[in-house]
């Protein structure tokens, strides 16, 4: 493997580390922030926090 190939293919896991990152960011603030509202609790401890923290 050349050089600028092993570069090449540091920067598609860049690329993808980045997205998931994102991604992973993205659900973060669905489960947590969206779940807020359900008055729903799972051994005494809100639904947003198992979808926030344990979810993600």
């Amino acid at each position: 493997m050349k050089r600028s190939d092993k570069f090449r293919q540091a920067n598609r896991e860049a690329l993808a580390t980045v997205l998931a990152t994102i991604a992973v960011i993205i659900f973060w603030c669905l489960a947590g922030f969206g779940l807020a509202d359900s008055n729903i609790t799972f051994w005494h401890t809100p639904l947003w926090v198992w979808g926030g923290c344990v979810g993600t």
